[in-house]
């Protein structure tokens, strides 16, 4: 029976949250990210998610982590974008100008890294 009860619950919560899911799906885009640790390991699940939408490209971290380097670089390599943050749970960052720009996640062992367009919101 509390499982049962559980399972139900559940499933309330999920349909509950699902719009606000859908809106954010809908006009954003997600970054897939690459991560090695230091050691050269490459990781399967990537404990950080990057995305960005018409306002701002943003960086989530899915475990606590006590200090974040996030770096926008575009094609020529240099840094258009840095923040440093202590203990962050999300991060927003300004909307380079339109081109083709990568992303890099640092913190602790870990290194990140995607590639996104950003384009004109005017367009």
């Amino acid at each position: 029976m509390k499982r049962q009860f559980f399972v139900v619950c559940m499933l309330l919560l999920s349909l509950f949250s699902w719009e606000g899911t859908y809106a954010k799906v809908a006009d954003s885009k997600h970054i897939i990210l690459i991560g090695r640790e230091h050691s050269g390991r490459p990781r399967s699940i990537a404990p950080v998610q990057a995305w960005l939408d018409e306002t701002g490209v943003y960086v989530a971290f899915y475990v606590p982590v006590d200090k974040a380097t996030v770096r926008i670089i575009d094609q020529t390599g240099a840094v258009v974008e840095e923040t440093e943050a202590v203990a962050p749970e999300t991060l927003r960052l300004a909307l380079p100008e339109a081109g083709s720009y990568t992303i890099e996640i640092l913190y602790e062992d870990m290194f990140y890294y995607g590639t996104f367009d950003s384009v004109d919101p005017t367009l």
